[in-house]
């Protein structure tokens, strides 16, 4: 899986996050998985994804806060 044409340009801007490490053995899963060659690569592939099921009506269930599973 590459980046697609909306995902290329320049970037000018950086985003700082946190993750735990569940869900960064997730991403990093994925990434192997999908063969992406970087992780910064894989959390912009699955942001688009995520993006783009939002715009066809594929949201995460209400009860579950940003689609995780509760412990």
């Amino acid at each position: 899986m590459t980046e697609g044409p909306q995902t290329r340009g320049k970037r000018t801007e950086r985003l700082q996050i946190m993750l735990n490490d569940d869900e960064l053995v997730e991403i990093e899963d994925w990434r192997f998985i999908h063969r992406v060659t970087s992780r910064s690569s894989a959390i912009r592939l699955l942001i688009r994804l995520g993006l783009d099921a939002s715009k066809q009506g594929a949201l995460p269930p209400q009860e579950l806060p940003l689609g995780r599973p509760k412990p």
